[in-house]
């Protein structure tokens, strides 16, 4: 590993299916509703593999997941 004072014991890999929409300056975010498009993380947006295939200059992502219980959250 290049830098393994940075490797980590727990992690989890949010790779795969997102939610995706395009988004306008000044937009606010669109909490509480569903994006229209899906997303193939971690592929850039204008890649093929990503399922989307243009350029966006501004867009949104969303992913839920769950953090184990026995994980620690936060500082401190």
């Amino acid at each position: 590993y290049p830098r393994p004072q940075l490797t980590r014991d727990n992690w989890q890999n949010l790779n795969g299916s997102w939610e995706f929409a395009a988004a306008k300056a000044g937009e606010r975010p669109p909490v509480g509703r569903k994006l229209g498009e899906k997303i193939l993380v971690p592929y850039p947006v204008e890649s093929q593999l990503s399922g989307i295939e243009r350029h966006e200059d501004r867009m949104w992502y969303r992913r839920t997941f769950t953090v184990p219980k026995n994980w620690k959250v936060g500082s401190g």
